[in-house]
């Protein structure tokens, strides 16, 4: 598999999300779809095309297919690029992004907890979960240090 292949795979959040969830453990089909709280067919689909490409491997275990990750560090490698990803949009925001942010999105507010959700959800689709979880996270901590 090439480079440009894995990436067009991981473009999937559902296919992403599968492949951090097996990157904590093995998990069967009814087990990643109650955490994705996606139907067993589509979670099914996104495990074979997986599969196909050498990412995941199943074994049968009773009546249960047990899936898993062909190699761990390809989780190491998503987490690290997210990482890197969150780093670079921390750097290019900085504290002055931050502030003015804070200043808008919350000053303007008197519901501040549904405002960072707000900014969260946002952030989320521009920088990814974890990224914005982060994010907001950093931003109440300046909020309770003021």
């Amino acid at each position: 598999m090439n480079v440009h292949t894995f990436f067009k795979l991981m473009s999937d959040k559902n296919r992403l999300e599968i492949v951090k969830i097996l990157g904590s453990g093995e998990k069967s089909v009814g087990e990643l779809s109650e955490i994705l709280n996606s139907n067993q067919s589509l979670v099914s689909h996104h495990l074979k095309k997986l599969r196909e490409h050498n990412i995941v491997k199943s074994e049968v275990r009773g009546q249960k297919r047990i899936y898993s990750l062909t190699d761990r560090r390809i989780y190491d490698k998503i987490v690290e690029i997210e990482n890197l990803l969150m780093e670079i949009a921390k750097e290019s925001l900085g504290e002055i992004g931050k502030e003015k942010i804070i200043r808008e999105n919350i000053a303007a507010s008197r519901d501040v907890e549904e405002r960072l959700k707000n900014i969260e959800r946002e952030f989320s689709i521009l920088f990814g979960e974890r990224f914005a979880k982060r994010f907001v996270d950093d931003i109440r901590m300046i909020l309770n240090n003021r």
